[in-house]
């Protein structure tokens, strides 16, 4: 089983990375039968095919696993009407998966409002989808780094755990190009190019590659 704690991406020292502080988080790359499922998140489930049902079933495993981290056993995370995880009160949390890999993270909502987190296969942007998803600043950028199709792939993914993480907060939707991924005096951040009637809260991001993987996440400030 694909086994690893998540980092910061800033405020590194040489090669020793820090733990996040305040967040439980679980993965695995094993299948997951769909008999983990309570009740109300089976209801969630019709009409899926086999695949949605795996994925599905093997987020609501380690969303389970994360939340036994804070002393909380059992719990149903159904979906809502947006199709966004319902999560107990006062919590906040994310799923994400791509093919061989899912995972959850979460924490209470004194520490972080709102979290975004997503997995995705490293490689997984080409340069065919740049002018999609990222503006001439964030594409040249790109184009210098020493693996331009890692960077797409990290920057593509920071964009998705933070419309993740806002989501909550705002109920607004936001295009790729909505916002941008910079570098900050910590590393990087996401500067919101729409406005927006909602104030967000301030956030900071991380990321970690793995042999196969790019997860990022971001979390709301207090």
């Amino acid at each position: 089983m694909e086994s690893f704690l998540l980092y910061t991406s800033c405020q590194r020292n040489g090669d020793d990375p820090l733990r996040i502080p305040n967040i439980f988080s679980f993965f695995t790359d094993e299948a997951v039968s769909s008999d983990v499922l309570r009740p109300a998140e089976r209801a969630c489930t019709e009409g899926f095919s086999a695949a949605r049902l795996a994925t599905f079933s093997a987020g609501r495993y380690c969303a389970r696993q994360a939340l036994s981290g804070m002393g909380l056993q059992d719990l149903a995370i159904p979906t809502g009407a947006d199709r966004a995880p319902v999560w107990p009160a006062g919590v906040a949390g994310s799923i994400s998966h791509s093919a061989g890999l899912a995972g959850a993270l979460v924490c209470a909502t004194t520490h972080h409002p709102s979290i975004g987190m997503d997995i995705e296969h490293r490689r997984a942007v080409d340069a065919t989808l740049w002018d999609i998803i990222f503006d001439r600043q964030e594409q040249e950028r790109i184009s210098a780094a020493a693996s331009p199709v890692d960077m797409a792939t990290l920057y593509f993914s920071l964009k998705e755990s933070y419309y993740k993480m806002q989501h909550p907060l705002t109920r607004r939707f936001l295009d790729f190009l909505d916002v941008r991924v910079e570098e900050g005096p910590a590393g990087l951040i996401i500067n919101r190019l729409k406005a927006l009637p909602e104030a967000t809260p301030g956030h900071r991001t991380g990321h970690l590659l793995t042999t196969d993987f790019v997860v990022t996440w971001v979390l709301a400030e207090p």
